[in-house]
């Protein structure tokens, strides 16, 4: 619509109207691009409050494994049943590998050592926490951000986390996001580059050159901005060239043409949007495939670790018969002590 409104100036370079019209549409590009650069950087601290929120929750896990390790050892020690705890146990350790990939090994005792990244977050009856810290990366310093970055609450040592909803987090904070408000300055960069090096040789209504349309210093999503030069001054547009009249059209035309221009703003933006539609398609393969991992490794752990209904049926059938058993041998243990203890002395009577 932006590149419209300049062809309808080509056609009324002297109507204020068509001017006020391409300012408008202007200024509706520069609000689509405050909101999407917005709406991206809060997605983007979400995401930052999401790792926070999961980083609380391993730790909790954590804490609850060390207890249930402890009393597991207790029980062994005094020689009670630990399967109820470590049923329990299993299934924080199950919760827990959701939201960050975890090593796991029993031991001796009876409990089980949990590592992240070779360093362990729960040791016998011990625990780690882990934190979030923010650091400089240069890659991002330019969109005024910083790399989230896991460490063990302890020391501050870095750690790396490759797996789990905690990996997924981190990898959008950090690059996704990041990348995609790239991106998005890429494709603001190129329209205030472009439409200002034309603009800037055109003349305007009263034959003034020299004057930018977008403001050169805003060449970001979040900070494109009209210049004080034409901002609510449709006079100052730069319509006609150098050399030619008041009436001129030929910069209007060649920013109009700019919509359609192999290396222009919208290419820039098409270019911008294939590579997004190639991350969510490749995101969405990847996830298909690890969702048939999945079900298949839970089966075959079922498979392994699952009670089978027809083998506790068949358990059940042959303790039925056991049991009956067992009650006859005893009604004729009975019968037998009955007759020996009702009939001694009574022979030769």
């Amino acid at each position: 619509e932006l590149w419209a409104s300049w062809n309808d100036l080509v056609a009324n370079p002297g109507s204020t109207a068509a001017r006020s019209a391409v300012l408008q549409q202007a200024s509706v590009v520069v609000d689509r691009f405050h909101e999407s650069a917005t709406e991206l950087g809060r997605n983007r601290q979400q995401l930052v409050d999401q790792v926070a929120a999961v980083t609380s929750r391993i730790n909790e896990y954590a804490d609850r494994i060390a207890e249930l390790n402890e009393a597991i050892q207790s029980a062994n020690v005094g020689g009670s049943s630990t399967a109820d705890l470590e049923d329990r146990r299993g299934v924080m350790l199950d919760e827990l590998s959701r939201y960050v990939a975890i090593d796991v090994r029993s031991t001796e005792s009876g409990a089980v050592e949990v590592s992240v990244d070779g360093t362990p977050l729960v040791a016998g009856i011990s625990a780690q926490h882990l934190a979030v810290t923010q650091v400089v990366d240069p890659a991002l310093t330019p969109l005024g951000l910083q790399r989230v970055q896991m460490v063990w609450a302890s020391d501050n040592r870095p750690t790396t986390i490759s797996g789990g909803q905690l990996a997924g987090n981190l990898t959008s904070a950090n690059s996704l996001l990041p990348d995609a408000l790239t991106g998005l300055d890429a494709v603001a960069a190129s329209l205030v580059s472009a439409v200002n090096t034309l603009h800037l040789t055109g003349n305007d209504l009263g034959g003034t050159t020299g004057r930018a349309f977008f403001d050169p210093t805003g060449t970001r999503a979040s900070t494109v901005a009209l210049s004080v030069d034409v901002a609510g001054l449709p006079a100052n547009l730069a319509a006609a060239s150098a050399t030619g009249g008041a009436l001129d059209t030929t910069i209007a035309q060649q920013i109009a043409a700019l919509g359609l221009a192999p290396g222009g703003p919208d290419a820039t933006y098409r270019s911008f949007v294939a590579q997004l539609g190639t991350q969510v398609d490749a995101a969405a393969r990847r996830s298909d495939v690890q969702d048939s991992v999945r079900e298949r490794t839970t089966s075959d752990r079922a498979a392994m670790t699952g009670v089978s209904i027809d083998e506790e049926m068949v358990g059940l059938v042959a303790f039925q018969h056991a049991y009956s058993a067992a009650a006859r041998v005893m009604t004729t243990v009975d019968e037998m002590l009955a007759t020996l203890i009702n009939r001694t002395g009574v022979v030769g009577r």
